[in-house]
């Protein structure tokens, strides 16, 4: 059996992407390239950027792509998802992912790459260890948790 993995996801901190995510159950990434990511791989998303954005440092093309390509490709049906909320209500959202990538074109918010996600519980954040929110506590839009101490006190929420 797959031991699924687990993503957290820090949406842009406007109230109305709040309320898309919790009220679509939904994740999506709007970084400026708004087609199909479904059929490019890796190289062909890097090259993307890198033409699209000649201005940023290579370094910054690498994060940007590599969070566009683990929310299309490596994330999975059945991981789960971490939503952390921290301007709304400073709870921390658990969910499923309970769908492929779509692309979405014309989304009037430009979330134009989706995955459906269900949400099933939700904890406040101070139901957490300091030292398991700082394994969290990550500038990016989308990444895989590795935090053993969030991972446990997780676990044990969960039941």
């Amino acid at each position: 059996m797959k031991k699924h993995s687990t993503w957290c996801y820090y949406p842009h901190p406007d109230e109305i992407y709040y309320h898309h995510t919790i009220d679509n159950a939904v994740i999506s990434i709007t970084f400026g390239i708004d087609n199909d990511l479904s059929q490019l791989d890796r190289e062909t998303m890097k090259a993307e950027y890198t033409a699209r954005f000649p201005e940023l440092s290579d370094a910054q093309i690498r994060t940007l792509y590599a969070m566009l390509y683990h929310f299309t490709h490596t994330l999975q049906i059945g991981d789960r998802v971490i939503y952390p909320s921290t301007r709304h209500d400073r709870m921390i959202r658990v969910g499923t992912c309970t769908g492929n990538y779509r692309h979405v074109a014309g989304d009037p918010l430009g979330c134009v790459h989706q995955r459906d996600v269900e949400w099933i519980k939700t904890f406040a954040r101070t139901e957490f260890s300091p030292d398991a929110l700082r394994g969290i506590s990550v500038n990016l839009v989308i990444f895989q948790v590795h935090s053993d101490m969030f991972l446990r006190e997780l676990g044990q929420l969960m039941g």
